[in-house]
């Protein structure tokens, strides 16, 4: 995520909703310039994760690739390497926005990028329940999205077909949201729940500054008076991601808390 020193607060309040104390250990990737992000706070704050490794959840954030193949992404071998020893380590593995994209690259579901920008916030429909949404109170929710790619949705309705994959939730205006292994150790949320509605506003006029023409205003945004009426959905899929976490903990019989993992990658 670029500027990552800004977003840390927001992850750390969307972490709070879980059952219990998660200590976040914010991770690097050697691979990075991290020219958007404080390097001194980089270089204090975070850490190889072979230094951390294992780890009971792993979150990979969104990150501002998602208009180039991830061929041409520098980075991605080494995330990729990340992701692979995180699944052969037992453990629970979300995607946020491109890190979702990252997270199906790993299971061969492909991206396909779009020529105009998926910015606003859709109403989504639930269309399975499980731990991480059960304590949703609809079938369905609003979500934010910001991205110009997603998960290729043959390959997903191919991996429903075959029951390699589970589609969770999906939206008439922004395709497939929700993704997950059957499992649901590995999950892909395509939009951004953690985001404020605030930062929608931020990012239309940090587009506009920048004259890009592929990005229009944010759908069902106001801009004067933004509102977050996905908040609910935040605090329901985050707390049920957490409980599976805290339950992967106590299985395996932890004394500390458990341990939340963000990627960041920011440009």
């Amino acid at each position: 995520m670029p500027f990552a020193e800004d977003h840390e607060p927001r992850f750390n309040e969307t972490i709070a909703f879980g059952p219990m104390p998660v200590e976040m250990i914010w991770i690097k990737l050697d691979t990075r310039a991290y020219r958007t992000c404080n390097r001194d706070h980089i270089r204090r704050h975070y850490h190889r994760f072979e230094d951390v490794a294992p780890l009971d959840g792993l979150v990979v954030t969104g990150a501002a690739v998602d208009t180039v193949p991830l061929s041409h992404v520098a980075f991605w071998p080494e995330l990729a390497t990340i992701l692979k020893a995180a699944n052969d380590g037992g453990t629970l593995v979300l995607g946020l926005c491109w890190g979702a994209i990252a997270v199906g690259a790993t299971l061969g579901v492909p991206a396909v990028r779009y020529e105009r920008k998926l910015f606003g916030v859709f109403e989504t429909r639930l269309l399975a329940k499980g731990s991480a949404w059960k304590a949703a109170k609809s079938d369905t929710f609003w979500c934010p999205h910001s991205r110009y790619a997603g998960l290729d949705p043959i390959a997903v309705a191919a991996g429903v077909a075959t029951g390699r994959l589970e589609l969770i939730a999906h939206a008439a205006e922004a395709g497939d949201v929700i993704v997950a292994t059957p499992d649901h150790r590995r999950m892909m949320h395509l939009g951004h729940p953690e985001y404020t509605a605030q930062r929608l506003v931020d990012e239309y006029e940090r587009d506009r500054a920048a004259g890009r023409t592929n990005a229009q205003p944010p759908r069902h945004v106001d801009l004067r008076n933004p509102q977050e009426p996905w908040l609910a959905h935040r605090r329901a899929f985050f707390g049920g991601w957490l409980a599976d976490v805290a339950a992967l903990a106590r299985s395996r019989e932890c004394e500390t808390p458990a341990v939340c993992f963000q990627s960041k990658t920011g440009l």
